[in-house]
């Protein structure tokens, strides 16, 4: 009778209770812990801390002045493991920024319309997306804005997905309105749902500096969005 072993670097088996030169009556006991999947996930959480760590020091300390060792430090890790996850600091802000912004829109799509009408809340849901740009301090958002074509093809391609998934549901929200009779028949919803696109990215560009700025582009944007739909009188253009 003989018992034989085998380990390999990411998985192993066991034979067992084996004939020599004979595979009759042979146990394949499956490992119980795959290294290489253990190996994945902790890489992943140890990313995450990074990323965590960093998204506190960008708010609290401000982005110019967080250095990577404070990262380190904050989260846990060495020096060495915060550049290989990410190069650069601006590769931990796009990252946050994807994230905060995936997270914030498929919050507002899985919003309950409530007792508000089609139209009101197509118009809630239009102008909170702007919200979570208007929260970050000014100096992240220029940053963002600096930087954003740098982000990988798949997150970009996600991030828009998410996007235009909230547009979808705001635009099916005009039709409503429409066959309710609280938007005018004359809209071309395809058409301005395109520009409340245009303009909201405007509006993001336009408000990046300081408070003030963003107020500004933000009341902006609401107001060309009325006008669009022919509720109210527009606000062409932002206060130098």
């Amino acid at each position: 009778m003989e018992i034989r072993h085998f380990r390999r670097k990411i998985n192993y088996i066991t034979i067992s209770s084996c004939d020599t030169g004979s595979h009759t009556g042979c146990q394949i006991t499956e490992p119980t812990i795959d290294m290489a999947k253990q190996r994945t996930e902790k890489k992943q959480i140890t990313r995450q801390k990074i990323l965590l760590a960093s998204m506190e020091l960008f708010h609290t300390n401000g982005f110019d002045a967080t250095s990577y060792a404070q990262i380190a430090k904050h989260a846990g890790v060495g020096y060495g493991t915060v550049y290989s996850h990410y190069p650069t600091k601006e590769s931990m802000l796009l990252e946050q920024m994807q994230m905060l912004m995936q997270q914030q829109i498929q919050a507002l799509i899985e919003q309950d319309r409530g007792a508000r009408s089609h139209l009101e809340h197509a118009l809630y849901l239009g102008s909170h997306a702007w919200s979570m740009v208007s929260m970050l301090p000014s100096r992240l958002v220029s940053v963002y804005m600096a930087h954003r074509w740098m982000c990988e093809k798949p997150d970009f391609i996600d991030s828009n997905r998410q996007r235009d998934k909230l547009l979808a549901i705001i635009g099916t929200h005009f039709e409503h309105a429409q066959t309710e009779g609280d938007l005018s028949a004359d809209i071309n919803i395809p058409l301005h749902i395109f520009i409340m696109d245009a303009c909201y990215i405007k509006a993001t560009q336009a408000g990046r500096f300081c408070v003030e700025d963003r107020e500004r582009a933000k009341a902006a944007f609401d107001q060309q969005m009325r006008y669009m739909l022919g509720l109210n009188s527009p606000k062409t253009t932002l206060a130098p």
